[in-house]
């Protein structure tokens, strides 16, 4: 798991995992979303499925732009490795489109702080259709993706994810957690486990 506040003070937990590109499963709706508002390929209505079904809104938007075109956005966005070309399977990407923990951190990092290059409202647009506010945790906005929902041409399933950020009165933390099927404890989902690692950053470093 990578944490960040908004001065610029990283914490991992698990450094090498972190750095490890893997796929980004569902979470992947979330650049797809901003390539589709800003080339006028997908309108705010349509956001909500974008996140049930990323692979077919790939699909939709390879067809309309030209792989070229598709590239430089992902580009722009600088999204994992970038690699758009090859299309992308089940899994989100396997094994074409790969982004690691600090890389998912930086990227919603300058989302909401909108360093992206795209347009502020669509930005909003898509904060506020992809980040679910979780009411029970006031400020904590994330997007979530289970390894329950997707699995890879191979029959693997995808990692889980949960990536965010807690907004709190001085400060604003990001972060960006997986874990694989078989490091995932006791059937808990990768929310569970992440609130519990962000609960023992508040009591252990006092940052939360």
């Amino acid at each position: 798991m990578a944490v960040r506040d908004s001065d610029g003070i990283m914490r991992h937990i698990g450094s090498a995992q972190c750095a490890q590109r893997i796929c980004p499963a569902d979470t992947l709706a979330v650049p797809l979303a901003l390539v589709g508002l800003a080339s006028g390929q997908l309108t705010p209505a349509a956001l909500q499925g974008a996140l049930r079904d990323p692979v077919s809104m790939y699909s939709r938007l390879a067809l309309s732009l030209d792989t070229g075109r598709l590239q430089r956005y992902f580009e722009q966005l600088d999204y994992g490795n970038r690699g758009v070309i090859g299309g992308v399977d089940r899994c989100g990407g396997d094994p074409v489109l790969r982004i690691s923990a600090d890389e998912q951190l930086r990227f919603v990092q300058a989302l909401h702080e909108r360093r992206l290059g795209l347009s502020r409202h669509d930005c909003g647009v898509v904060e506020r259709s992809l980040f679910c506010r979780k009411t029970s945790r006031p400020g904590l906005f994330a997007v979530e993706s289970t390894t329950r929902v997707r699995a890879d041409r191979d029959g693997e399933h995808a990692p889980s994810w949960f990536v965010g950020w807690v907004e709190l009165p001085r400060n604003t933390v990001y972060f960006a957690a997986n874990w694989l099927p078989s490091e995932e404890v006791g059937g808990l989902s990768v929310e569970l486990l992440s609130r519990a690692v962000l609960s023992d950053l508040r009591a252990t470093l006092g940052i939360i």
